[in-house]
């Protein structure tokens, strides 16, 4: 029993593995702009670049999500989670193609704008996950996304302290090849399996993960009932009420303001332009390095948070939002208070820990609440839906930041930042529902009415 048991949980993680291993390649993707930004601006690059063309190679990426997602919810609903994941590969792999012979500023533009629609393999990830893992064992288990990304973004800063970018975009399609290779041994989603009526599909999954499919199926025919899914086709009709429930519109309501507040917070900013960013507050050290530095922070408060997986995830919002709160004062007033004296090894210290308390709260949680709040037969197109206006967002403040410095300076766009770092503990305490322990149908049934519930129960 506890053999087979055993082998059942290899073969969740694994499978986790391989789905998350496409998350190195997004982490790669968001953190390239600073490494090929970087040395660009070294005297001896041959191709320079200006503020303006600067800030579209770091920006495009995040205009080019919206025609991604438009397509990638949908896809994952109408032909599975794993088929959906498998055509992410496609603009991974071209991308560094291209970027294995960019000569130009446009060549240069154009792999960003294929690395664009890898992002969109975020919410194939986060619904896969949720839809395989037990609801004890989906924080654990969906941290390795997150980590995977910090891994990603470490991975390609280190690669940058001894190769150029050319060389690095060879050793990323050889990755990136062997990891769309890797997407067959993979299992097909039981719980869109069962949402399309293949039964048998789903029962023979369910017992490869060593799931109950007594338990599962319950699962998904309770949610069916309170939350509007139904087996099989719908008529039209039936499909578009289901966007007017309130199991739909009220978790896209609190998905899109954490993710306001999330990209308001600074942190992608940071990613993106750490090199303006360390220079505007005037750190002396070696850009690239401080920024592999910063990427090491990530993955060690992704690590923090897969060990704090039991703890309320109301809790860990709260506690990241403060902890990215004192490291933004932090960062604003001691070189207001001490000059250049303790600028740059306290500046740097305060910067990593912004990182690290981001990472076990407010950056994965909007993330993995994306795979958890919404019904299964609209999880795709719904989670496709926040990230797309997630994406206008996080182009809107990456393109407009170096403006927004150059007018009004770096110290009032920070102070900013860190405002919305406070309003994010608020929404911890008083708004972020709790998904901890809970199953897909015990989620959904939080955002039904308390008299519906009582007349189901």
């Amino acid at each position: 029993m506890k053999k087979t048991k055993l082998i059942h949980q290899l073969k969740l993680t694994t499978s986790m593995f391989l789905i998350a291993y496409v998350d190195i390649f997004i982490g790669c993707v968001v953190i390239f702009s600073a490494v090929i930004l970087g040395q660009l601006n070294e005297p001896t690059s041959s191709l320079k670049v200006n503020k303006e063309e600067a800030s579209w190679i770091a920006s495009i990426i995040t205009l080019i999500c919206l025609v991604s997602y438009l397509f990638i919810g949908p896809l994952m609903d109408i032909i599975g989670r794993k088929k959906a994941l498998c055509f992410t590969y496609i603009p991974i792999m071209l991308s560094w193609l291209i970027f294995v012979y960019a000569d130009s500023y446009y060549t240069i533009l154009i792999g960003r704008v294929l690395q664009g629609f890898v992002i969109s393999a975020t919410p194939c990830t986060y619904v896969y996950a949720a839809e395989i893992c037990r609801a004890e064992q989906r924080q654990l288990f969906t941290s390795i996304i997150n980590l995977s990304v910090g891994v990603g973004m470490t991975f390609q800063c280190v690669l940058a302290m001894f190769f150029h970018w050319h060389t690095i975009s060879v050793i990323m399609l050889a990755m990136s090849g062997v990891g769309c290779a890797s997407l067959f041994l993979l299992q097909e989603s039981p719980v869109w399996l069962r949402a399309r009526g293949r039964v048998l599909q789903a029962e023979t999954v369910e017992r490869w993960y060593g799931l109950e499919p007594p338990a599962a199926a319950a699962t998904v025919e309770s949610v069916d009932r309170s939350r509007g899914d139904v087996d099989g086709p719908m008529s039209a009709a039936s499909y578009w009420s289901v966007y007017a429930h309130r199991t739909v519109w009220k978790p896209t309501l609190i998905l899109l303001t954490l993710f306001a507040c999330m990209i308001l917070s600074g942190l992608h900013v940071l990613i993106t332009y750490s090199v303006y960013v360390l220079h505007g507050f005037n750190v002396q050290w070696d850009s690239i390095r401080v920024t592999a530095l910063l990427c090491v922070a990530r993955v060690l408060g992704s690590l923090f948070y897969s060990a704090l997986h039991g703890v309320k995830r109301r809790t860990l919002f709260v506690v990241s939002s403060a902890g990215m709160t004192v490291s933004m004062v932090v960062i604003l007033l001691v070189p207001k208070i001490y000059g250049s004296t303790l600028t740059n090894s306290v500046l740097v210290a305060a910067f990593f820990a912004y990182v690290f308390s981001s990472m076990f709260g407010v950056l994965p949680l909007p993330w993995i609440l994306c795979g958890e709040l919404f019904p299964r037969t609209v999880a795709g197109t719904m989670s496709s839906f926040v990230h797309i206006c997630n994406c206008i967002m996080m182009f809107t403040i990456i393109k407009i930041y170096p403006i927004l410095e150059l007018n009004f300076g770096i110290y009032v766009i920070w102070s900013m930042f860190t405002i919305f770092c406070i309003i994010s503990m608020l929404l911890g305490i008083f708004i972020l529902p709790e998904t901890q322990g809970k199953s897909l149908d015990e989620i959904g049934m939080t955002f039904e009415k308390r008299k519906k519930i009582a007349n189901n129960n």
